[in-house]
């Protein structure tokens, strides 16, 4: 595709700024993300309306984090789940239904700039990270100090999974879905993926649009959070991902260092639509979670 240098340039820049400042198409609705997700996963959405829930805004870092927590009769523990990028906490509905099967209670947030989050701007997982870390501190609050604690990301929110797992030992185990081991190794293929062509002026632009907030593209790289963690992960991804390599899913199950740690790779689906293989993502999940827990009874 001849694409004019001026335009490669200015979609360079544009996509660039809405990592942190998203926007339009990329800022969705909750109706939009749930029809969305009806149509590209599935879930029973008569069900998910009777849900028990308590809807709450958390305080921290001076933003307020917009969440639903959905409880369950005695409850084996609670998931937290983070969304991705460009979405909001109702994508995840898919997920939270496998939970609340196995026995967990569910809560699902907005992750800055997104859904119903008043925050100025994103930080692609970094401060994301320390709010998922004041959500837990919230469930064992709720549910008692002693209340397991599950953690699921998908793609940008699998990145803020795996960056909150150094920053506390309150959760007991993650799951990260699909996301990159460093945000400089996919934006070449993020913007070709977004816009259809490879931009030579991409990462440039987002380096700079990077550190107008205050980091480096270079920081943003969740594997160095893992290296650091002893909590256990499962790593889940498929080969068909256009956005993030497998090969990221490969580093990033290497550098966990709990021996309880696995990855699970599924076959030719698109960037974090392994779930639309529910059953065999439950078995993945389930099965991870009875080993840990089977280690600690």
């Amino acid at each position: 595709m001849n694409v004019p240098v001026f335009m490669q340039k200015l979609t360079a820049k544009l996509l660039a700024d809405m990592l942190y400042k998203p926007f339009g198409p990329v800022r969705p609705s909750k109706k939009t993300v749930m029809e969305r997700t009806m149509k590209d996963v599935g879930f029973d959405q008569d069900g998910f309306l009777k849900w028990e829930k308590e809807e709450f805004n958390l305080q921290n870092d001076g933003i307020a984090i917009p969440a639903s927590y959905f409880p369950v009769p005695n409850a084996k523990g609670v998931a937290i789940l983070a969304h991705g990028y460009g979405q909001n906490r109702y994508v995840l509905i898919p997920q939270a239904e496998i939970f609340r099967e196995l026995g967990y209670s569910v809560i699902m947030f907005d992750q800055r700039h997104f859904g119903e989050s008043k925050a100025p701007n994103g930080t692609f997982s970094m401060k994301e990270a320390d709010d998922l870390v004041a959500l837990v501190k919230w469930a064992k609050e709720k549910c008692g100090s002693e209340t397991r604690i599950i953690t699921l990301g998908v793609s940008m929110g699998a990145m803020t999974v795996m960056n909150a797992i150094s920053r506390t030992d309150l959760i007991d185990a993650a799951i990260e879905d699909c996301g990159p081991a460093r945000l400089s190794e996919i934006g070449d293929s993020f913007f070709e993926v977004a816009f259809g062509f490879k931009n030579p002026y991409f990462t440039n632009a987002a380096k700079r649009a990077t550190e107008k907030y205050g980091m480096t593209l270079e920081q943003i790289a969740p594997i160095e959070s893992v290296r650091k963690s002893d909590i256990p992960l499962l790593v889940i991804h498929s080969e068909g991902d256009r956005t993030v390599s497998v090969k990221s899913a490969y580093a990033i199950a290497e550098a966990s260092k709990n021996p309880l740690s696995r990855k699970k790779i599924f076959g030719a689906y698109d960037h974090a639509f392994s779930i639309v293989e529910r059953d065999t993502y439950k078995t993945a999940v389930t099965d991870f979670l009875n080993d840990i827990f089977r280690e600690e009874n």
